[in-house]
């Protein structure tokens, strides 16, 4: 608001605001560590003790994660081209629904962050039974905010999309109708992130990125296909059908790991 509203600087002042917020969260998070969690300092030391395995047991886990993110990026880049043809209002439609999303998206994410390490940790001391446990839990509490999430946008993602557009009914209209589909979904996408990190974090790279593939397909189809004959309601549906798209082999997957490692559990 300084930059833009204040300064007059346009879209340079929103870049200039975004790279200066990050600089400033990261200085903060950088002071919090230095004196409460003296735990997390690196030093010289630490960087001697890596080695040729830790290097490449490290890659296995993270170049399949990056290779989702890209496919994210991807699908995103499809669904913008199928966008630009509806027009200028669709885009301010899309993109203020985007940004509303994103108040109940990230949340849910950080429920699915929790489990990598949550999994990967009762994983390593055999804890199998706490894993199940706190998939469950995780899942309910994840899904509860969903679906609050979900009525809240139903009801009055207008006034949301009004306070981002401004006074312009059929870009609010549309920006509510972005919220009402995709909101539907939000117990599907809470799934989908905890699903994929809890397999990530058992060491399952394989399955995470078969499902980022069938989100990729999903939402090419949803933005090629249904844009030409539903426009942009066509072009909501990308978002929930590729959760569903990448939710149905990581259900599969999550249960029959879950029970590969109690029959495990079991013998030994």
């Amino acid at each position: 608001l300084v930059f833009i509203l204040g300064f007059h600087t346009g879209v340079g002042g929103a870049a200039f605001a975004t790279v200066l917020s990050q600089l400033f969260s990261g200085v903060l998070c950088i002071r919090y560590i230095r004196k409460r969690l003296p735990v997390l300092k690196i030093g010289f030391n630490d960087f001697r003790q890596i080695t040729k395995n830790y290097i490449i047991t490290h890659l296995k886990m993270a170049l399949p994660m990056g290779f989702q993110m890209s496919i994210i990026a991807i699908g995103t880049l499809t669904v913008q081209f199928a966008l630009n043809e509806l027009g200028t209002i669709a885009v301010a439609a899309f993109t203020a629904g985007q940004r509303i999303d994103q108040f109940a998206t990230m949340p849910l994410a950080s429920f699915g962050a929790a489990m990598v390490t949550y999994s990967a940790q009762n994983y390593g001391a055999g804890k199998i039974e706490r894993i199940r446990r706190g998939l469950l839990h995780c899942c309910i509490m994840s899904c509860s905010f969903a679906l609050f999430m979900g009525i809240l946008y139903f009801i009055a993602g207008n006034y949301f999309s009004s306070f981002f557009i401004g006074a312009q009914p059929q870009a609010v209209s549309l920006s509510h109708t972005y919220l009402k589909i995709n909101g539907s979904f939000y117990t599907v996408l809470a799934c989908l992130f905890i699903f994929r990190q809890s397999l990530q974090g058992l060491g399952n790279s394989i399955i995470p990125t078969i499902a980022g593939i069938s989100e990729l397909f999903m939402r090419t189809f949803a933005a090629l296909i249904l844009a030409q004959y539903f426009g942009f309601n066509g072009i909501c549906f990308a978002g929930p059908l590729a959760y569903i798209g990448a939710l149905i082999p990581l259900t599969v997957s999550i249960m029959l790991t879950m029970k590969k490692l109690s029959c495990r559990k079991h013998r030994n």
